[in-house]
């Protein structure tokens, strides 16, 4: 399998967080995304990325800071109401982190 295939083999280039992320060096910068594994747990999350977050290039912090808010990654359109009907809701979701 390719390095970056992504078909269950973890390429050897990059590091990984107990949380099913990956991130891999590129030059002085780095690519972060998530595993195979934590693709196949979400399922298909259909949708068109219509906007990104410009905010976090200049104030990272705010994932850390202001998840809800102000730390948001991307907006999609199109997004499949079924399949975002089958994910958690906030009280499941702290049941299974136990927060």
């Amino acid at each position: 399998m390719a390095a970056g295939s992504g078909l269950g083999h973890n390429p050897g280039d990059r590091r990984y967080t107990t949380e099913h992320e990956w991130i891999k060096p590129d030059g002085d910068q780095y690519v972060i995304g998530i595993t195979a594994f934590a693709q196949d747990q979400l399922g298909d999350i259909t949708g068109e990325v219509v906007e990104v977050n410009g905010e976090l290039v200049d104030q990272p912090q705010s994932v850390n800071d202001d998840p809800y808010e102000r730390g948001w990654m991307i907006k999609i359109r199109g997004a499949d109401t079924g399949e975002v009907e089958k994910l958690l809701t906030a009280e499941q979701y702290s049941e299974q982190t136990g927060d």
